[in-house]
């Protein structure tokens, strides 16, 4: 049918609605549909370390990832359309700075979801190197709390959840170093150029998520202050 999406949606309930008028839409749960899907994404690929990886997970997350990129540029037109229309902003109940954070937020999340997208093709190098896949994985359990706080953060400008973002990157970052530490530990990855591209390459993805989540944090609270 013209005009019905999906908005929401988590493994027991699917949530649509028409979105053909624009005074129906609502910013924040569009935000929290692109969360959601990039929870999923980032849950399985990284479960799928230990799980397997199938044939068909880097179809489903780049299908995911263009589910991402529909909900951004929703948003976006959203956003365009309340700066114009002064009594839609209103019905939003959301200033112009409230309106750029959203836009600033939705775009870190959509390079988040293009982030892991890439991510999967670098670990399905890595599945065999049981010590490592280990460690990503919790490196993994760690980026997921990040997200989780960073856009509760940011929804409720809570402090305590930036802080709470703050104590996970910290944690992250010693797991990195971990990582970092086999690049030129593991013979096996330092004579393999197929291991090393691998572990740099999925380093530098991990990282970047991370980073995307302290960012969406400083727009609730910034982290520099924290400390």
């Amino acid at each position: 049918m013209i005009g019905l999406e999906i908005v929401d949606e988590n493994s027991y309930n699917i949530h649509l609605q028409f979105l053909i008028d624009a005074k129906t839409l609502n910013i924040e749960k569009i935000l929290s549909m692109m969360n959601s899907i990039i929870t999923g994404m980032f849950k399985e690929t990284i479960r799928s370390l230990s799980e397997g990886f199938g044939t068909d997970l880097q179809k489903k997350i780049d299908s995911r990832d263009d589910e991402i990129d529909r909900q951004y540029f929703l948003l976006v037109r959203v956003i365009r359309t309340a700066i114009m229309n002064k009594k839609l902003a209103s019905n939003l109940n959301l200033s112009n700075i409230d309106m750029l954070d959203y836009r600033i937020a939705a775009n870190y999340l959509e390079n988040a979801g293009d982030l892991i997208a890439e991510l999967v093709s670098y670990l399905s190098e890595l599945r065999e190197k049981k010590q490592i896949a280990d460690l990503i994985r919790k490196t993994g359990y760690s980026l997921e709390e990040m997200q989780h706080y960073s856009i509760e953060a940011f929804t409720s400008t809570s402090r305590d959840k930036a802080f709470k973002v703050n104590e996970n990157y910290e944690e992250f970052k010693e797991l990195i170093s971990e990582l970092k530490k086999h690049i030129t530990s593991d013979k096996e990855i330092v004579i393999n150029d197929k291991y090393s591209i691998a572990m740099i390459n999925s380093i530098s993805c991990l990282d970047k998520i991370a980073k995307c989540w302290i960012d969406i944090t400083d727009l609730a609270k910034p982290t520099y202050m924290l400390k």
